[in-house]
């Protein structure tokens, strides 16, 4: 009787924490809030459906302990992030880009640009941020439409928070699938290749009918007045991508690549060793509010990491619990009526515009999806092996499940890189999209039309799958 009164408990507790959800977003609450408070009323819900307290805090811990490399990788992007400005790397990038955009390609430029900037920096926030907020200001200036820019800027800062080797974003994709970044990078990118291609033949042409009618501005002043910029001081940046290629772990690039960055900003832009050990942890900021550049070199620091450090390993606390409980059973089951990988993932895309849309947060979209979706990739994936084994030996009728399980694990991190992470920024409620356009003081809907590579990664993706027209 007892269960037959708590059947609804779960149901209840869910519905609760997506309001809660929601009442964040729409109050500017922070997100973690709601996701803690559902994760306790989940436990307590199914505390009452006789489930013992202590396997509630063994499944919790499962769940929380599988995100503790991506927040190790977390704290040495907040103090890479602080290092890097503190050192002039970043406002090197920024000036060095600045200078080169021609007129007549600046759309395409607004493109590129932060592309190449997110893909060093691993942030799209922080894209947006840098490199953005000049763009924005010249296409101001130059008379270019402000839609279109802010659609290629934040198109392009999402380039490198899906395969940037200090993204967070991949970093917890990597570690939720048991792979790793190094290994993930050269996949994500031939994936992302046609893409890409096309996103620049996008922005090509609506430069070629809004070119930028002129460049003047004292940014590029303001930079040079204010810090020291060398080609030597792009070596942190430079360093954490060689070492990256190498194969060299995500955590030693980082430390190495903040060492080089600490000494250059003692050296080089003669910050004191105190002032430096404060930015590292609480963020770089200027110290005259009223300069120029205060709003646009500022932030990092290892504080600022634990906001969404609490949102992930909340999320996958809840999740774990859900999952480990057999509450997610009959929603994962609609996953394995899919018989295609191009079938699997247009699934995939819709539960990311779902939890996208829901959890109004990137890394909860990338949790939720994980753990809704990973039992469909290994039956199939199980599926597969076992039909390629038949067919090439029927004496040795069992496939390798190590293999297999690295095949569907492989498999599960590319469709989430081609699906969450860049779905996520085109719903304008979601933080992916929401801070951006505010940082950039534009429309909140008006970029989506002119985000081309957000919609054109998914569909040259699937259209990939579809070619290749095979079963896991």
């Amino acid at each position: 009787m007892a269960r037959t009164h708590t059947a609804w408990s779960v149901p209840l507790a869910l519905f609760i924490t997506v309001l809660g959800l929601l009442g964040a977003l729409y109050t500017g609450t922070f997100i973690g809030y709601p996701l803690v408070i559902g994760w306790l009323l989940v436990a307590l819900a199914l505390w009452g459906k006789d489930y013992p307290l202590r396997r509630l805090c063994i499944m919790s811990w499962h769940g929380i302990s599988s995100t503790m490399l991506v927040l190790q990788i977390f704290l040495f992007i907040g103090a890479i992030t602080a290092l890097w400005q503190a050192s002039g790397t970043l406002p090197t990038i920024v000036i060095y880009s600045l200078e080169s955009i021609v007129p007549s390609l600046f759309l395409l430029s607004c493109f590129i640009l932060p592309s190449a900037v997110s893909y060093l920096i691993g942030s799209s926030l922080g894209t947006a941020g840098t490199i953005g907020l000049p763009l924005i200001l010249l296409a101001r200036l130059g008379h270019v439409p402000l839609d279109i820019t802010a659609g290629a800027i934040i198109a392009g800062a999402y380039v490198g928070d899906r395969a940037s080797p200090m993204s967070s974003s991949a970093a917890l994709v990597a570690t939720l699938t048991k792979t790793t970044v190094p290994d993930n990078v050269g996949p994500m990118f031939r994936t992302a290749l046609p893409a890409l291609v096309l996103s620049c033949i996008f922005y090509g042409l609506f430069s070629w009918r809004y070119p930028l009618e002129t460049t003047d501005t004292a940014l590029a002043t303001y930079i040079a007045s204010t810090f020291v910029i060398s080609p030597w001081l792009l070596l942190p940046a430079v360093t954490i991508i060689f070492l990256v290629l190498c194969k060299v772990k995500v955590r030693m690039a980082m430390l190495i690549s903040a060492v080089i960055a600490f000494i250059l900003a003692y050296t080089v832009q003669h910050q004191p060793l105190s002032q430096l050990l404060y930015q590292t942890m609480m963020g770089f900021h200027l110290p005259d509010p009223s300069h120029p550049l205060y709003t646009i070199f500022k932030g990092g620091g290892i504080i600022t990491m634990i906001p969404p450090a609490i949102v992930i390993t909340a999320a996958c606390a809840l999740s774990t619990l859900l999952e480990e409980s057999g509450q997610l059973e009959q929603l994962q089951s609609l996953y394995h009526r899919c018989q295609h990988c191009s079938s699997l993932f247009a699934a995939q895309c819709l539960t990311a515009l779902a939890t996208a849309g829901i959890g109004a947060n990137q890394s909860v979209a990338i949790v939720m999806n994980y753990f809704l979706t990973r039992t469909a990739y290994n039956t199939l994936s199980l599926a597969e092996s076992a039909a390629d084994t038949s067919d090439t030996s029927h004496e040795q009728p069992n496939p390798n499940t190590d293999s297999t399980h690295h095949s569907s694990n492989q498999q599960l991190m590319m469709d989430l890189e081609n699906s969450a992470i860049v779905i996520a920024p085109l719903l304008p409620w979601n933080i992916a999209a929401l801070v951006p356009t505010v940082m950039l003081g534009v429309s909140m809907t008006g970029y989506l039309p002119y985000a081309a590579y957000l919609y054109l990664l998914p569909l040259c993706y699937w259209l990939q799958l579809r070619l290749k027209n095979r079963t896991y």
